[in-house]
């Protein structure tokens, strides 16, 4: 695994029952941090979404692909 993927984290993590925090302004840190996240979501097995308290961020933001899934009929690409 490549160094810039994040560590998901799992239920029963406490941290994932937290209230996130609103991004009122993206910067160039939260840009990068967004770029992380999706390449955590795309390495993970079977993975078509993933929020940042998953991987122990509080922030209120999220990504989603459902593209590459065998499941998923229909997609709009990266979200």
């Amino acid at each position: 695994m490549s160094s810039d993927l994040l560590p998901i984290r799992r239920f029963p993590d406490p941290l994932l029952k937290r209230p996130t925090r609103r991004v009122d302004r993206v910067d160039g840190r939260i840009r990068e941090f967004i770029e992380r996240l999706i390449q955590t979501m795309r390495q993970a097995p079977r993975c078509v979404g993933l929020a940042a308290p998953q991987v122990g961020s509080d922030l209120r933001i999220a990504v989603m692909d459902g593209s590459g899934h065998p499941k998923v009929t229909s997609a709009h690409g990266l979200l």
